[in-house]
């Protein structure tokens, strides 16, 4: 007999299987003379389990296992998890089998359990680093993020699989585990070892547009249709630039007699604060079309509160909500409007709650009426927060120290932080702090003499004007052009038109969708004046030869928008480059009539600045176009300069 015959014959006499079936009839001899209803005669082991070896405490793994169930009418049927039953659930020390039952039918296994008694290491090191111990309820599976490793006695490494996991003394046995709100004392045991960390469940998250298919544990169910939608899930205009709602999306534009109810289901019963994070969808103004129609698109939002706009119940009974302000937004860089201004998001606090263990529900129906002139008062809404409230947990303090700050660096006053991620001003954790306590640079102070500011703390000096030229050396290499940039004030350009960019010269030739981007580096928050000298180039006519004749004015507010650190500007009206006739045509002449004009007052921050002109240049009609069509009103631009207004 060959051996690998003697290992199934082996199997097959420690794996036995044992039927009673109530409907055999010991005198039959075939199923279809006597039209008995089939039965199962045995099971069969067709493919091991790829674990067989456990420790006390664990469950039966079936990864790899294929049972087989013989049926009386002599068709088998390959059984699947849940279809049969496992005997015992975990194990205990002793355990030399697990027996499978489906039908009346049952199987003895053989599985080798060791008692962890029985085992005897060096140590028993544990990598948790991809483990997150501080966020939302969620579900974990602790063997795909654990590394375990036994070092034994012969200091030989052993990587293991077969460890037990406990939370707060309760074995683990689901492979994905649920860490629910509040404490969760994890332990990692195996032999005489074990090694302990805490994670923490601090609140639950249930995006607004999440439905129960999506989530059996965390959804909404929506009241109402009609304007209600979810954004975000379409590439519509209206929601295409929305970046500050979690996930991109929301559900918006929530009207009188709708809105929705946020399901969450909690571990335990615990306190907690219920965040909302909304904003106002109330429209005030809508832009206004070229054509001079109005457009879809709203320019001003107006502010809205949140007891005057939702109705609110918490597990069916009604709460009084506070008077917060949801405040609108304006829009200013397109005369169209934009849906962004309903994305000025704030995170208000419902109220604390009793939050019970099992499903929970929070109803939000809108109640806000129209104004008088018909403008209906809506809302949005991106999520509700469920910040649990743990009053049994006992905060373990770790002391940072701080330090002091300078004119540049930041300094930190000292705290203390607990596990469960909260901070503290004190050790009595009676100051809770929700952000680190930054004590900000004291910034650069001054004495000013001759244009030059000397710090009188540090000695840093300070040029009163800083000056950018703004053509781009295209001929840098990529290394000379970090270098410039490091100088901290450099000029960026997007463009496939633009020209004069050699150094020494001017930038000219710009066009609609052209961008410019001026770095400053500063050294002192402080209010300064932005100026540029530049000249028009808005050509009004040319002469016969084609060459540029008489030259427009060219008005700043309509050829470039403006926004200095992200923030949008509003240039003024008056701002404009002359222009000038001339008795007969030629180029540069006519395109460097420099003027150094202010365009507008600045705010600047200590560290890098940024003022990003974006190109409009609108174009009308020039009968003595060389090449036909039109004239775009556009402007040379030579260099900016920045005058702290001190």
């Amino acid at each position: 007999m060959e051996a690998y015959e003697k290992i199934y014959l082996l199997l097959g006499l420690l794996i036995l299987s044992s039927c009673s079936p109530t409907n055999v009839n010991s005198n039959s001899t075939s199923f279809e003379d006597n039209n008995e209803d089939p039965y199962v005669t045995s099971l069969e082991v067709i493919s091991k389990a790829k674990k067989n070896n456990y420790i006390v405490g664990e469950s039966f793994d079936t990864t790899g296992l294929k049972l087989m169930a013989k049926w009386s009418d002599n068709i088998d049927d390959e059984l699947y998890d849940g279809e049969f039953t496992i005997s015992p659930k975990i194990f205990s020390k002793g355990d030399k089998n697990v027996t499978f039952t489906y039908e009346e039918c049952s199987l003895d296994y053989p599985v080798e359990v060791i008692s962890m008694d029985d085992i005897k290491l060096n140590n028993l090191r544990v990598d948790d680093s991809l483990i997150e111990k501080n966020g939302p309820t969620r579900y974990v599976n602790f063997k795909d993020k654990l590394t375990v490793e036994a070092i034994n006695l012969d200091n030989s490494i052993e990587v293991l699989d077969n460890y037990i996991i406990k939370d707060n003394d309760e074995i683990i046995t689901d492979s994905n585990y649920f860490v629910g709100a509040g404490e969760h004392n994890i332990s990692i045991e195996y032999g005489d070892k074990s090694y302990k960390f805490t994670m923490f469940g601090n609140y639950s998250l249930i995006e607004a547009e999440t439905k129960s298919n999506e989530n059996e544990f965390f959804y909404t169910d929506l009241i109402g249709n009609g304007v209600m939608n979810s954004s975000g899930k379409e590439d519509t205009p209206r929601i295409s630039n929305i970046e500050t709602a979690s996930n991109n999306t929301y559900i918006g534009e929530i009207a009188y007699g709708r809105g929705l109810i946020f399901n969450f289901y909690s571990n335990k019963n615990m306190k907690a604060n219920l965040m909302l994070n909304a904003s106002s969808a109330y429209t005030l103004e809508v832009g206004v079309n070229e054509d001079g129609t109005s457009s879809w698109a709203p320019t001003r939002a107006g502010d809205i509160y949140l007891d005057e706009t939702f109705n609110c119940e918490f597990n069916n009974k009604e709460t009084i909500l506070s008077h917060e302000k949801l405040e609108g937004m304006e829009w200013t860089l397109d005369k169209k409007g934009s849906y962004s201004i309903f994305a000025n998001w704030k995170l208000v606090n419902l109220g604390e709650f009793n939050i019970e263990k099992g499903f929970n529900s929070v109803k939000l129906i809108c109640i806000g009426a129209n104004d008088e002139k018909g403008n209906a008062k809506l809302a949005n809404i991106d999520y509700l927060k469920v910040d649990f409230i743990d009053n049994n947990h006992i905060h373990k303090l770790n002391k940072i120290e701080g330090k002091e700050s300078t004119c540049t660096t930041s300094g930190m006053n000292t705290y203390y932080s607990c596990a469960c991620g909260k901070m503290f001003l004190d050790e009595q954790c009676k100051e809770e702090i929700t952000s680190l306590p930054i004590i900000p640079a004291l910034g650069h102070n001054l004495i000013w003499e001759n244009e030059i500011g000397t710090c009188s703390r540090c000695g840093k000096v300070v040029n009163k004007e800083i000056v950018i030229e703004a053509e781009h050396n295209n001929s840098l290499s990529l290394e000379e052009f970090e270098k410039y940039k490091k100088t901290g004030n450099y000029v960026e350009i997007e463009s496939s038109k633009m020209d004069g960019k050699n150094q020494g010269s001017y930038l000219g030739s710009i066009y609609k969708n052209d961008k410019i981007t001026f770095h400053i580096y500063s050294e002192i928050s402080q209010k300064a004046s932005f100026n540029m000298i530049g000249s028009s180039n808005y050509v009004l006519n040319y002469d016969t030869d084609g060459n540029p004749k008489d030259i427009g004015d060219a008005e700043i507010n309509k050829i470039f928008t403006m926004k200095v650190n992200g923030k949008q500007l509003s240039i003024p009206n008056d701002v404009c480059y002359k222009g000038q006739k001339y008795d007969k045509g030629g180029w540069d002449e006519r395109f460097t009539k420099w003027e150094n004009l202010k365009i507008l007052d600045i705010d600047l921050k200590v560290g890098d600045n940024t003022i990003v002109l974006e190109f409009q240049c609108p174009s009308f009609s020039c009968p003595t176009h060389p090449w036909g069509g039109n004239s775009d009103m556009t402007i040379n631009i030579d260099k900016i300069l920045i005058d702290y207004l001190i």
